[in-house]
């Protein structure tokens, strides 16, 4: 550890609840493993023992991301100085001293989000450049888990984001797509780390020294082995070793590897999939999305133990945090055997439009449930207020492609009341053969593979439960949701729940 880095303005994270609170005291040790720096945290309940130099507890106003702005904002007008904010699931890797010198020349500093439309990030945002009157002219989205706000500029720009979270809370929930919004309404001059500063766990076009992982998964321990690695496939960084084991693809794996140690990473891994891999063609690429708690990694479940698909064993994330491309699946999957993945991501509801733009022959299951049983269910993860929004959020979502010929909406109570129809129904959609995919879970399996996990008791819950015969689950709301709970979830959702059949 170094000396206190006079280069840096202090780090400040807001976070609630344990799981936030407890990733926060992580990534603040990643940092203070490179830099001696102060760091404060905002938060909705005081806390003791806490190796924060400023503790501001505040009630917050918002719900789900958007607190982030809200407590950026709380900081800037308290403290008046420059800071960085900090996500709670960064994790450093490398000296940062190079951004927190870069920061002092702009009014903000921050990275791009690769590849990302502002435009296009989410449904909503296109409500929302019609209400602003703001000319889709290619607006670029920054990443808001690593940034600087500089104290003259801060509170401008916080306002601006704060005051788009108040208006348009309803239709979009990102603190980052609000924040970039805001950049551009304000017309600040701000400058772009590379980013080397920001790699998600989806896979990043990297080449040297990654100082940001940005994931919750944790950083592998070979991130920074092979600094030519272009581009960093960091998720199913292993999927090389398995093509390797697969003899038919071995000596093209081979082949491309030493054009690529003679031409670059990304030139070559063209050559491999374009020219070689891809004639065997993937046949489906299945996407399970839907509301948190809603079924989606049951059905995951099932449709993975099918003989003819191979299951991506965690949420990817990949149109949520990266550029949409699932070739490093594809790879996978075709060196198990396989011609159709399966991958579950209960938000890839807020970018369906990329999904079936980008793979417009793929199959999307929308997964519902009863609103009463997915409110509670959350609530007892995250708060009833945050799983009553998200539960509006998702589902409206989910509407606008309700009626796409390669969309199944399945009801989790379908896979209750009549569990070898549903099964039928659903692999006749995707033209799987016959199979009894009912038997899954006489096959121990763990959603999250081998990889260790901070939260072990939602992560351990999760794995029995998709191990388990379906059981009925229904009415378990009437335990958790109070009676006013239940009255205002049942006025919030009632054409929702017209329009799915509840």
């Amino acid at each position: 550890m170094t000396n206190t880095d006079t280069t840096a303005a202090q780090l400040v994270f807001v976070a609630w609840g344990d799981k936030y609170i407890e990733e926060a005291l992580i990534a603040l040790k990643s940092f203070r493993a490179f830099h001696d720096i102060q760091a404060t945290l905002i938060t909705d309940v005081a806390h003791t023992g806490l190796p924060f130099e400023n503790l501001e507890v505040i009630t917050f106003k918002t719900l789900g991301n958007h607190r982030k702005i809200e407590g950026q904002l709380h900081f800037s007008k308290k403290y008046n100085t420059s800071f960085w904010f900090c996500d709670t699931d960064l994790h450093v890797t490398a000296s940062l001293t190079y951004a927190f010198s870069f920061a002092k020349r702009y009014a903000f500093t921050a990275c791009y989000a690769p590849h990302y439309d502002l435009f296009y990030f989410q449904s909503g945002m296109k409500t929302i450049f019609e209400q602003e009157k703001i000319d889709n002219s290619g607006i670029g989205t920054i990443n808001s888990g690593f940034v600087h706000f500089d104290k003259e500029f801060a509170r401008a720009v916080l306002e601006t984001a704060y005051g788009y979270c108040e208006k348009y809370q309803s239709i979009c929930q990102s603190d980052q797509a609000l924040l970039s919004l805001a950049l551009h309404k304000t017309g600040i001059p701000f400058g772009t780390l590379p980013p080397s500063f920001n790699c998600r766990s989806n896979g990043a076009i990297i080449s040297g020294t990654t100082r940001i992982w940005h994931s919750h998964a944790e950083p592998p321990n070979n991130l920074n082995a092979n600094m030519e690695l272009y581009p960093r496939i960091a998720k199913d960084s292993g999927v090389l070793d398995i093509m390797r084991k697969n003899q038919s693809l071995r000596k093209k794996l081979d082949f491309a590897v030493s054009l690529r140690n003679k031409l670059s990473g990304r030139v070559a891994l063209k050559y491999l999939w374009f020219k070689k891999v891809r004639r065997k063609s993937m046949n489906k690429r299945i996407f399970v999305y839907g509301c948190g708690h809603s079924g989606t990694t049951l059905t995951h479940r099932i449709i993975g133990y099918h003989p003819d698909v191979h299951p991506v064993n965690h949420e990817s994330n990949v149109f949520v945090r990266g550029n949409g491309d699932m070739t490093v699946f594809d790879w996978s999957c075709i060196a198990n055997g396989k011609e159709n993945w399966v991958e579950k991501t209960p938000r890839h509801v807020h970018h369906l439009h990329k999904i079936f733009l980008r793979y417009p022959n793929s199959k999307g299951i929308f997964v519902t449930r009863n609103p009463l049983d997915t409110v509670a269910s959350l609530k007892e993860r995250f708060s009833f207020e945050d799983g009553l929004e998200r539960y509006i959020s998702d589902s409206r979502a989910g509407l606008e492609y309700l009626e796409h010929p390669n969309v199944f909406h399945l009801k989790l109570e379908d896979w209750i009341e009549n569990e070898s129809n549903t099964a039928r129904a659903l692999l006749q959609f995707l033209g799987l053969k016959k199979f009894d995919v009912l038997q899954y879970h006489r096959t121990y399996k763990t959603f999250f593979s081998s990889e260790k996990h901070k939260h072990k008791s939602h992560e351990a819950n999760r794995d029995f439960q998709i191990n388990q015969p379906i059981h009925d689950t229904r009415g378990r709301y009437k335990s958790i949701l109070t009676t006013d709970e239940i009255k205002v979830v049942l006025e919030r959702t009632s054409e929702l729940s017209k329009t799915f059949g509840y």
